[in-house]
Protein backbone atom coordinates (compact mmCIF):
# COMPACT_ATOMS: atom_id res chain seq x y z
CA UNK A 1 0.00 0.00 0.00
CA UNK A 2 1.46 3.45 -0.37
CA UNK A 3 1.62 5.97 2.03
CA UNK A 4 -0.50 8.39 2.34
CA UNK A 5 1.08 12.10 1.69
CA UNK A 6 0.39 13.87 5.12
CA UNK A 7 0.38 17.53 5.23
CA UNK A 8 1.03 20.52 7.09
CA UNK A 9 0.17 24.18 7.33
CA UNK A 10 3.33 26.96 8.22
CA UNK A 11 3.28 30.45 8.03
CA UNK A 12 0.40 30.39 5.15
CA UNK A 13 1.98 27.59 3.25
CA UNK A 14 1.06 23.89 2.18
CA UNK A 15 4.25 21.87 3.07
CA UNK A 16 4.20 18.29 2.57
CA UNK A 17 6.11 16.57 5.71
CA UNK A 18 8.67 15.61 3.17
CA UNK A 19 9.46 19.39 3.01
CA UNK A 20 8.81 19.85 6.57
CA UNK A 21 11.69 17.10 7.13
CA UNK A 22 14.25 19.03 4.78
CA UNK A 23 13.29 22.21 6.57
CA UNK A 24 14.40 20.10 9.95
CA UNK A 25 17.33 19.15 8.30
CA UNK A 26 18.44 22.93 7.48
CA UNK A 27 17.53 23.60 10.74
CA UNK A 28 20.30 21.32 12.13
CA UNK A 29 22.89 22.18 10.27
CA UNK A 30 22.51 26.02 10.63
CA UNK A 31 22.26 25.30 14.23
CA UNK A 32 25.91 23.01 13.54
CA UNK A 33 26.98 25.91 12.02
CA UNK A 34 27.74 24.03 8.95
CA UNK A 35 26.09 25.75 6.15
CA UNK A 36 24.42 28.71 5.48
CA UNK A 37 21.37 29.57 7.81
CA UNK A 38 18.10 28.22 7.08
CA UNK A 39 16.79 32.22 6.84
CA UNK A 40 19.10 32.52 3.76
CA UNK A 41 18.38 28.51 1.86
CA UNK A 42 14.90 29.43 1.58
CA UNK A 43 15.28 32.76 -0.43
CA UNK A 44 13.76 35.12 2.81
CA UNK A 45 16.58 37.09 4.08
CA UNK A 46 18.18 40.03 1.77
CA UNK A 47 21.91 41.03 1.46
CA UNK A 48 23.29 43.70 3.03
CA UNK A 49 26.55 45.09 3.38
CA UNK A 50 26.92 44.64 7.39
CA UNK A 51 27.91 48.11 7.82
CA UNK A 52 26.75 50.34 10.78
CA UNK A 53 26.23 53.82 9.83
CA UNK A 54 24.96 57.26 10.68
CA UNK A 55 22.87 59.63 8.33
CA UNK A 56 24.52 62.82 7.95
CA UNK A 57 21.61 64.50 5.86
CA UNK A 58 23.76 68.27 6.34
CA UNK A 59 26.45 67.48 5.25
CA UNK A 60 27.51 68.65 1.56
CA UNK A 61 26.77 66.15 -0.12
CA UNK A 62 24.40 64.46 2.12
CA UNK A 63 25.36 60.57 2.76
CA UNK A 64 25.98 58.46 5.50
CA UNK A 65 28.96 57.62 8.01
CA UNK A 66 31.17 54.51 7.84
CA UNK A 67 31.19 53.65 11.96
CA UNK A 68 31.91 50.18 11.94
CA UNK A 69 32.75 47.70 9.57
CA UNK A 70 31.53 43.97 10.75
CA UNK A 71 33.61 41.21 11.41
CA UNK A 72 31.64 39.12 8.30
CA UNK A 73 30.88 42.17 6.22
CA UNK A 74 31.86 41.64 2.55
CA UNK A 75 33.77 45.52 2.80
CA UNK A 76 36.46 44.50 5.24
CA UNK A 77 39.77 44.40 3.09
CA UNK A 78 37.69 46.73 0.21
CA UNK A 79 39.85 49.81 1.13
CA UNK A 80 36.51 51.19 3.01
CA UNK A 81 37.53 53.02 6.43
CA UNK A 82 35.48 53.65 9.26
CA UNK A 83 35.07 57.51 9.14
CA UNK A 84 34.36 57.67 5.60
CA UNK A 85 30.84 59.48 4.39
CA UNK A 86 29.15 56.87 1.66
CA UNK A 87 27.64 59.31 -0.82
CA UNK A 88 26.13 57.02 -3.91
CA UNK A 89 25.76 53.84 -4.47
CA UNK A 90 26.41 52.05 -8.42
CA UNK A 91 26.87 55.77 -9.04
CA UNK A 92 23.38 56.96 -8.16
CA UNK A 93 23.48 59.19 -5.08
CA UNK A 94 21.87 58.04 -1.57
CA UNK A 95 20.90 61.20 -0.33
CA UNK A 96 20.76 60.17 3.46
CA UNK A 97 19.05 57.11 3.34
CA UNK A 98 21.81 53.93 2.86
CA UNK A 99 19.68 50.63 2.23
CA UNK A 100 17.77 48.54 2.23
CA UNK A 101 18.58 46.21 -0.67
CA UNK A 102 15.58 44.33 -1.41
CA UNK A 103 15.83 41.22 -4.12
CA UNK A 104 20.25 41.61 -3.42
CA UNK A 105 21.74 38.14 -2.92
CA UNK A 106 24.62 36.93 -1.33
CA UNK A 107 27.82 37.58 -3.35
CA UNK A 108 26.17 40.82 -5.09
CA UNK A 109 28.72 43.11 -5.56
CA UNK A 110 27.71 47.17 -4.88
CA UNK A 111 29.95 50.81 -5.51
CA UNK A 112 29.80 53.13 -3.04
CA UNK A 113 31.08 56.44 -3.61
CA UNK A 114 32.63 57.86 -0.33
CA UNK A 115 34.35 61.10 0.51
CA UNK A 116 37.57 61.17 2.73
CA UNK A 117 39.44 64.52 4.13
CA UNK A 118 37.24 65.76 1.00
CA UNK A 119 39.46 63.52 -1.52
CA UNK A 120 36.39 60.87 -3.46
CA UNK A 121 36.97 57.18 -3.22
CA UNK A 122 35.26 54.08 -5.10
CA UNK A 123 34.81 51.51 -2.97
CA UNK A 124 33.70 47.66 -4.61
CA UNK A 125 32.35 45.10 -2.03
CA UNK A 126 29.71 42.25 -1.86
CA UNK A 127 27.07 41.87 -0.11
CA UNK A 128 26.32 39.17 2.78
CA UNK A 129 23.37 38.04 4.58
CA UNK A 130 23.49 37.85 8.05
CA UNK A 131 24.12 34.66 9.70
CA UNK A 132 24.59 33.56 13.12
CA UNK A 133 26.23 30.86 14.22
CA UNK A 134 26.21 27.89 17.16
CA UNK A 135 27.84 25.55 18.36
CA UNK A 136 27.36 21.28 18.27
CA UNK A 137 25.14 22.30 21.32
CA UNK A 138 23.45 24.81 19.76
CA UNK A 139 24.45 27.40 21.39
CA UNK A 140 25.23 30.82 19.68
CA UNK A 141 28.46 32.50 18.70
CA UNK A 142 29.65 35.29 18.67
CA UNK A 143 31.33 34.52 15.29
CA UNK A 144 32.31 31.64 12.72
CA UNK A 145 35.24 29.83 15.24
CA UNK A 146 34.69 31.96 18.02
CA UNK A 147 33.46 31.96 21.79
CA UNK A 148 30.12 31.24 22.76
CA UNK A 149 28.57 34.25 23.60
CA UNK A 150 27.29 33.83 27.28
CA UNK A 151 30.81 31.86 28.43
CA UNK A 152 32.67 33.73 30.68
CA UNK A 153 36.20 35.02 29.38
CA UNK A 154 39.00 36.54 31.25
CA UNK A 155 37.83 38.28 34.66
CA UNK A 156 34.46 36.60 34.53
CA UNK A 157 32.67 38.97 32.51
CA UNK A 158 30.51 37.40 29.24
CA UNK A 159 32.42 37.53 25.72
CA UNK A 160 28.76 38.80 24.47
CA UNK A 161 29.16 41.83 26.66
CA UNK A 162 33.20 42.14 26.38
CA UNK A 163 32.48 42.14 22.79
CA UNK A 164 30.26 45.04 22.85
CA UNK A 165 32.67 46.91 25.06
CA UNK A 166 35.54 46.31 22.24
CA UNK A 167 33.65 47.72 19.35
CA UNK A 168 32.27 50.48 21.00
CA UNK A 169 35.84 51.26 21.63
CA UNK A 170 37.71 50.77 19.15
CA UNK A 171 35.16 51.74 16.31
CA UNK A 172 34.97 55.23 18.09
CA UNK A 173 38.62 55.38 17.77
CA UNK A 174 38.62 54.47 14.33
CA UNK A 175 35.31 56.75 13.41
CA UNK A 176 37.04 59.81 13.80
CA UNK A 177 37.80 60.12 17.66
CA UNK A 178 40.73 62.26 16.87
CA UNK A 179 38.45 65.14 15.80
CA UNK A 180 36.77 65.42 19.07
CA UNK A 181 38.41 68.21 21.57
CA UNK A 182 37.73 66.02 24.66
CA UNK A 183 39.32 62.69 23.31
CA UNK A 184 42.65 61.55 24.88
CA UNK A 185 44.69 59.45 22.48
CA UNK A 186 47.02 58.10 25.45
CA UNK A 187 44.57 57.43 28.32
CA UNK A 188 42.23 55.47 25.66
CA UNK A 189 45.56 53.68 24.39
CA UNK A 190 45.45 52.24 28.17
CA UNK A 191 42.06 51.81 27.70
CA UNK A 192 42.39 49.74 25.18
CA UNK A 193 45.49 47.72 26.46
CA UNK A 194 43.20 46.48 29.27
CA UNK A 195 41.53 44.28 26.06
CA UNK A 196 44.72 42.57 25.40
CA UNK A 197 44.41 39.56 28.28
CA UNK A 198 40.58 38.78 25.96
CA UNK A 199 42.81 39.29 22.52
CA UNK A 200 45.38 36.80 23.69
CA UNK A 201 43.05 34.02 24.51
CA UNK A 202 40.84 34.58 21.40
CA UNK A 203 43.95 33.93 19.45
CA UNK A 204 45.10 30.57 21.66
CA UNK A 205 41.61 29.04 22.20
CA UNK A 206 39.11 30.57 19.06
CA UNK A 207 41.66 30.77 16.06
CA UNK A 208 39.38 31.80 12.86
CA UNK A 209 37.93 34.18 11.37
CA UNK A 210 36.06 35.91 13.93
CA UNK A 211 39.33 35.99 15.89
CA UNK A 212 40.89 37.17 12.45
CA UNK A 213 39.11 40.16 11.89
CA UNK A 214 38.75 41.16 16.03
CA UNK A 215 42.31 41.12 16.54
CA UNK A 216 42.91 43.24 13.29
CA UNK A 217 40.28 45.87 14.73
CA UNK A 218 42.44 45.59 17.77
CA UNK A 219 46.01 46.38 16.54
CA UNK A 220 44.40 48.83 13.94
CA UNK A 221 43.05 50.95 17.25
CA UNK A 222 46.07 50.34 18.86
CA UNK A 223 48.40 51.98 15.74
CA UNK A 224 45.59 54.71 15.33
CA UNK A 225 45.88 55.70 19.60
CA UNK A 226 49.97 55.29 19.28
CA UNK A 227 50.05 57.93 16.82
CA UNK A 228 51.69 58.68 13.72
CA UNK A 229 56.02 58.66 14.29
CA UNK A 230 57.72 61.91 13.34
CA UNK A 231 60.98 63.09 13.32
CA UNK A 232 61.95 66.47 15.16
CA UNK A 233 65.49 67.90 14.32
CA UNK A 234 67.27 70.02 16.01
CA UNK A 235 66.06 73.05 14.55
CA UNK A 236 62.42 71.93 15.09
CA UNK A 237 63.38 71.97 18.91
CA UNK A 238 65.75 75.04 19.03
CA UNK A 239 62.71 77.15 20.71
CA UNK A 240 62.52 74.88 23.35
CA UNK A 241 66.38 75.36 24.17
CA UNK A 242 65.76 79.32 23.96
CA UNK A 243 62.78 78.98 26.35
CA UNK A 244 64.63 77.02 28.77
CA UNK A 245 67.36 79.44 28.59
CA UNK A 246 65.24 82.26 28.97
CA UNK A 247 63.60 81.56 31.95
CA UNK A 248 66.59 80.15 33.65
CA UNK A 249 68.19 83.98 32.73
CA UNK A 250 65.92 85.50 34.30
CA UNK A 251 65.32 83.39 37.59
CA UNK A 252 69.11 83.50 37.68
CA UNK A 253 68.35 87.82 37.07
CA UNK A 254 65.36 87.83 39.60
CA UNK A 255 67.16 86.30 42.54
CA UNK A 256 69.90 88.62 42.35
CA UNK A 257 68.10 91.61 41.89
CA UNK A 258 65.63 90.63 44.63
CA UNK A 259 68.76 90.74 47.12
CA UNK A 260 70.12 94.21 45.79
CA UNK A 261 66.89 95.71 46.28
CA UNK A 262 67.10 94.44 50.32
CA UNK A 263 70.02 95.07 50.42
CA UNK A 264 70.02 98.93 49.38
CA UNK A 265 66.65 99.35 51.26
CA UNK A 266 68.24 97.81 54.52
CA UNK A 267 67.80 101.19 56.29
CA UNK A 268 63.75 101.34 55.94
CA UNK A 269 63.35 98.01 56.82
CA UNK A 270 61.82 96.85 59.86
CA UNK A 271 60.86 92.99 61.10
CA UNK A 272 57.73 92.61 59.81
CA UNK A 273 56.42 90.31 62.88
CA UNK A 274 54.85 90.46 64.91
CA UNK A 275 53.37 93.44 63.85
CA UNK A 276 51.74 96.31 65.34
CA UNK A 277 48.67 95.86 66.83
CA UNK A 278 46.24 97.56 63.62
CA UNK A 279 43.48 98.72 66.83
CA UNK A 280 45.34 99.86 69.73
CA UNK A 281 48.94 99.91 68.87
CA UNK A 282 51.03 102.70 67.88
CA UNK A 283 50.64 102.48 63.97
CA UNK A 284 52.90 106.05 63.85
CA UNK A 285 55.73 103.97 65.14
CA UNK A 286 55.62 101.85 62.09
CA UNK A 287 53.87 104.23 59.42
CA UNK A 288 56.36 104.59 56.41
CA UNK A 289 58.27 101.93 56.96
CA UNK A 290 58.98 99.06 55.16
CA UNK A 291 58.56 95.13 55.19
CA UNK A 292 59.75 92.03 53.13
CA UNK A 293 56.39 89.70 53.79
CA UNK A 294 56.85 85.87 53.40
CA UNK A 295 54.99 84.19 50.62
CA UNK A 296 51.33 84.98 50.00
CA UNK A 297 49.95 82.02 48.17
CA UNK A 298 46.27 81.46 46.73
CA UNK A 299 44.57 81.20 50.73
CA UNK A 300 45.82 84.23 51.19
CA UNK A 301 44.38 86.38 48.56
CA UNK A 302 41.05 87.19 50.13
CA UNK A 303 37.81 89.16 48.46
CA UNK A 304 36.25 91.61 50.73
CA UNK A 305 33.19 93.88 49.58
CA UNK A 306 33.95 92.75 45.96
CA UNK A 307 37.47 93.64 46.20
CA UNK A 308 40.09 91.51 46.01
CA UNK A 309 43.38 91.68 48.82
CA UNK A 310 46.64 89.72 49.14
CA UNK A 311 47.04 89.61 53.24
CA UNK A 312 50.03 88.23 54.77
CA UNK A 313 50.07 87.21 58.43
CA UNK A 314 47.33 85.96 61.45
CA UNK A 315 45.41 86.84 64.24
CA UNK A 316 48.28 86.19 66.42
CA UNK A 317 51.16 87.73 65.10
CA UNK A 318 49.17 90.55 63.09
CA UNK A 319 48.45 91.09 59.86
CA UNK A 320 49.06 93.17 56.47
CA UNK A 321 46.77 94.24 53.57
CA UNK A 322 47.66 94.48 50.34
CA UNK A 323 45.36 95.79 47.88
CA UNK A 324 45.53 93.89 44.00
CA UNK A 325 44.00 97.48 42.88
CA UNK A 326 46.78 99.49 44.16
CA UNK A 327 49.21 101.11 41.32
CA UNK A 328 52.21 99.04 42.51
CA UNK A 329 49.92 96.04 42.29
CA UNK A 330 49.01 96.62 38.80
CA UNK A 331 52.44 97.34 38.07
CA UNK A 332 53.12 93.75 39.20
CA UNK A 333 50.26 92.25 37.72
CA UNK A 334 51.63 93.41 34.53
CA UNK A 335 54.70 92.41 34.89
CA UNK A 336 53.47 88.60 35.56
CA UNK A 337 51.50 89.17 32.31
CA UNK A 338 54.52 90.10 29.98
CA UNK A 339 56.58 87.85 31.56
CA UNK A 340 54.01 84.58 30.27
CA UNK A 341 53.73 86.47 26.92
CA UNK A 342 58.00 86.74 26.43
CA UNK A 343 59.33 84.30 28.87
CA UNK A 344 56.57 81.55 29.89
CA UNK A 345 53.42 81.07 31.18
CA UNK A 346 54.00 78.61 34.10
CA UNK A 347 54.98 81.08 36.78
CA UNK A 348 54.00 80.12 40.41
CA UNK A 349 51.45 82.28 42.00
CA UNK A 350 53.03 82.79 45.37
CA UNK A 351 54.43 86.36 45.85
CA UNK A 352 57.23 87.91 48.27
CA UNK A 353 55.94 91.75 48.67
CA UNK A 354 58.06 94.30 49.91
CA UNK A 355 55.48 96.94 51.20
CA UNK A 356 55.88 100.51 52.61
CA UNK A 357 53.35 100.56 55.72
CA UNK A 358 50.26 102.65 55.45
CA UNK A 359 48.95 104.82 58.67
CA UNK A 360 45.43 103.37 58.20
CA UNK A 361 44.18 100.11 59.69
CA UNK A 362 41.86 98.03 56.90
CA UNK A 363 38.91 95.88 57.86
CA UNK A 364 38.14 92.77 55.78
CA UNK A 365 34.84 91.28 55.92
CA UNK A 366 35.45 87.28 54.89
CA UNK A 367 31.95 85.69 55.17
CA UNK A 368 30.92 86.21 58.76
CA UNK A 369 34.44 86.80 59.81
CA UNK A 370 36.47 89.79 60.36
CA UNK A 371 40.03 90.21 59.95
CA UNK A 372 41.80 93.52 60.64
CA UNK A 373 46.03 94.68 59.38
CA UNK A 374 47.98 97.13 58.19
CA UNK A 375 47.82 98.29 55.04
CA UNK A 376 51.13 98.48 53.06
CA UNK A 377 51.87 99.96 49.75
CA UNK A 378 53.98 97.63 47.36
CA UNK A 379 57.24 98.57 46.33
CA UNK A 380 58.63 95.26 44.66
CA UNK A 381 57.02 91.95 44.63
CA UNK A 382 59.05 88.57 43.68
CA UNK A 383 56.57 86.59 42.03
CA UNK A 384 57.30 82.35 41.86
CA UNK A 385 60.50 82.09 43.10
CA UNK A 386 61.53 83.53 38.36
CA UNK A 387 60.81 87.50 38.34
CA UNK A 388 61.54 90.45 40.58
CA UNK A 389 59.77 93.86 39.91
CA UNK A 390 60.83 97.00 41.55
CA UNK A 391 57.95 99.07 41.31
CA UNK A 392 59.12 101.88 43.33
CA UNK A 393 62.44 102.77 40.97
CA UNK A 394 60.19 102.49 37.77
CA UNK A 395 57.55 105.13 39.49
CA UNK A 396 54.52 105.92 36.81
CA UNK A 397 56.24 104.37 34.57
CA UNK A 398 55.90 100.53 33.45
CA UNK A 399 58.09 98.72 35.65
CA UNK A 400 60.30 96.09 33.64
CA UNK A 401 61.12 93.25 35.64
CA UNK A 402 64.87 92.11 35.97
CA UNK A 403 66.21 90.43 33.01
CA UNK A 404 63.33 91.11 30.81
CA UNK A 405 63.93 90.28 26.98
CA UNK A 406 63.13 92.27 23.98
CA UNK A 407 60.38 92.26 22.55
CA UNK A 408 60.63 89.69 19.70
CA UNK A 409 60.05 90.96 15.71
CA UNK A 410 56.85 90.21 14.34
CA UNK A 411 56.98 88.48 10.79
CA UNK A 412 54.73 89.13 8.03
CA UNK A 413 51.81 87.38 6.59
CA UNK A 414 50.95 88.51 2.83
CA UNK A 415 47.76 88.69 1.83
CA UNK A 416 47.97 85.91 -0.74
CA UNK A 417 48.47 83.62 1.90
CA UNK A 418 46.51 80.26 1.96
CA UNK A 419 44.97 78.71 4.97
CA UNK A 420 47.96 76.11 5.61
CA UNK A 421 50.19 79.10 5.40
CA UNK A 422 48.76 80.85 8.07
CA UNK A 423 48.12 78.12 10.28
CA UNK A 424 51.86 77.69 10.04
CA UNK A 425 52.73 81.08 10.91
CA UNK A 426 50.64 80.97 14.12
CA UNK A 427 52.60 77.99 14.89
CA UNK A 428 56.13 79.92 13.90
CA UNK A 429 54.83 82.68 16.69
CA UNK A 430 54.36 80.65 19.21
CA UNK A 431 57.40 79.09 19.26
CA UNK A 432 59.68 82.28 18.87
CA UNK A 433 57.19 84.17 21.24
CA UNK A 434 55.77 86.35 18.90
CA UNK A 435 52.60 87.78 20.67
CA UNK A 436 52.12 90.81 18.10
CA UNK A 437 52.06 88.02 14.64
CA UNK A 438 50.05 85.67 16.83
CA UNK A 439 47.21 88.56 17.30
CA UNK A 440 47.81 89.42 14.08
CA UNK A 441 46.26 86.57 12.28
CA UNK A 442 42.90 85.82 14.17
CA UNK A 443 39.99 87.74 12.66
CA UNK A 444 39.07 89.65 15.88
CA UNK A 445 42.94 90.26 17.17
CA UNK A 446 40.91 92.27 19.99
CA UNK A 447 38.62 89.65 21.54
CA UNK A 448 40.18 89.59 24.86
CA UNK A 449 39.78 85.25 24.19
CA UNK A 450 42.67 85.41 21.95
CA UNK A 451 45.14 86.81 25.15
CA UNK A 452 44.11 83.77 27.01
CA UNK A 453 44.49 81.48 23.95
CA UNK A 454 48.19 82.77 23.78
CA UNK A 455 49.21 81.75 27.27
CA UNK A 456 47.51 78.30 26.94
CA UNK A 457 48.74 77.64 23.18
CA UNK A 458 52.69 78.83 25.01
CA UNK A 459 52.31 76.57 27.70
CA UNK A 460 52.07 73.78 25.50
CA UNK A 461 54.55 74.46 23.17
CA UNK A 462 56.88 74.55 25.99
CA UNK A 463 55.58 71.77 27.85
CA UNK A 464 53.72 68.95 25.72
CA UNK A 465 53.19 69.68 22.12
CA UNK A 466 56.76 69.48 20.62
CA UNK A 467 55.50 70.07 17.03
CA UNK A 468 52.38 71.34 15.17
CA UNK A 469 51.61 70.50 11.50
CA UNK A 470 48.89 71.26 9.26
CA UNK A 471 47.37 67.56 7.73
CA UNK A 472 44.37 68.92 5.52
CA UNK A 473 43.16 71.74 4.45
CA UNK A 474 39.43 71.73 3.24
CA UNK A 475 37.80 73.39 -0.01
CA UNK A 476 36.52 76.64 0.65
CA UNK A 477 32.85 77.10 0.70
CA UNK A 478 30.21 80.03 1.02
CA UNK A 479 28.94 81.20 4.28
CA UNK A 480 27.70 84.88 3.18
CA UNK A 481 27.52 87.59 0.74
CA UNK A 482 31.28 87.92 -0.18
CA UNK A 483 32.77 85.59 2.79
CA UNK A 484 34.44 81.95 2.45
CA UNK A 485 35.59 79.34 5.45
CA UNK A 486 37.66 76.58 5.12
CA UNK A 487 38.43 73.63 7.54
CA UNK A 488 42.14 72.70 8.74
CA UNK A 489 43.15 70.13 10.40
CA UNK A 490 46.22 69.99 12.39
CA UNK A 491 48.20 67.34 14.85
CA UNK A 492 50.09 67.64 17.87
CA UNK A 493 53.38 66.09 18.47
CA UNK A 494 54.82 64.40 21.42
CA UNK A 495 57.57 62.59 22.97
CA UNK A 496 56.55 59.55 24.14
CA UNK A 497 59.13 56.76 25.27
CA UNK A 498 61.97 58.51 23.67
CA UNK A 499 59.66 58.72 20.40
CA UNK A 500 58.43 61.72 18.30
CA UNK A 501 54.30 60.77 17.73
CA UNK A 502 51.38 62.36 17.30
CA UNK A 503 48.76 62.40 19.86
CA UNK A 504 45.71 64.32 21.60
CA UNK A 505 44.48 65.06 24.93
CA UNK A 506 41.38 66.96 26.08
CA UNK A 507 41.79 70.67 25.63
CA UNK A 508 44.15 70.58 22.27
CA UNK A 509 42.02 71.31 19.06
CA UNK A 510 43.03 69.57 15.80
CA UNK A 511 39.99 71.39 13.87
CA UNK A 512 40.75 74.70 12.72
CA UNK A 513 38.09 77.30 10.98
CA UNK A 514 39.31 80.69 8.76
CA UNK A 515 37.37 83.13 6.77
CA UNK A 516 38.29 85.96 4.47
CA UNK A 517 35.91 88.77 3.03
CA UNK A 518 36.16 89.71 -0.91
CA UNK A 519 38.99 87.55 -1.47
CA UNK A 520 41.07 89.11 1.09
CA UNK A 521 43.45 87.40 3.82
CA UNK A 522 42.30 84.40 5.68
CA UNK A 523 41.93 84.97 9.33
CA UNK A 524 41.55 82.59 12.00
CA UNK A 525 37.79 82.61 13.57
CA UNK A 526 38.19 79.62 15.95
CA UNK A 527 38.04 80.58 19.28
CA UNK A 528 40.21 78.35 20.80
CA UNK A 529 44.00 77.82 21.64
CA UNK A 530 46.04 75.16 19.89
Amino acid sequence: MRRARRWLWWGGACLSLTSCAAIGALAKEARTGLGVELRERLGQEEAEPLLDTTRQPDATPPGVRVDWIQWNSGFRGSGLQEGDRIVAVDGRPIGARFGPFPGALAGKKITLTVLRRGTEHTIRGALRVPRQYSNGSGRPLLGKGGPTRLSKGPGGTAWASWYEDHVWLTSRVLAGAWQRHTFDSRMTLAELEEHDPWIEVLERDYPGPFTDAVVSDHERARESLKGQRRELTAEDLEYRDLGERRRKEVAQAAEQAHAAFLQRHEARLVNAFPAIDPVFGDRAAVSGKWVALPVIGNRQWVMSAGKCYLTAGDDADGRYIAPCESAGMRQVSDAVWRYGQSVGPDLRPEYELVGEVQPDLKMLVVGERSMYGLMVDVQAAKVGGALFVDVHAAGQEQAPFAGEPEPVDPTTVGPEASPTEVMQALFDALRRGDQTSFFALYANPRDPSVSSHWVTARRHVLSDVYGLDVVFEGAPHTVEDGVEKVEVEIEHIGLFDGEYRTFCVVGLHRMWTLQRRDQGPWRITSSHAI
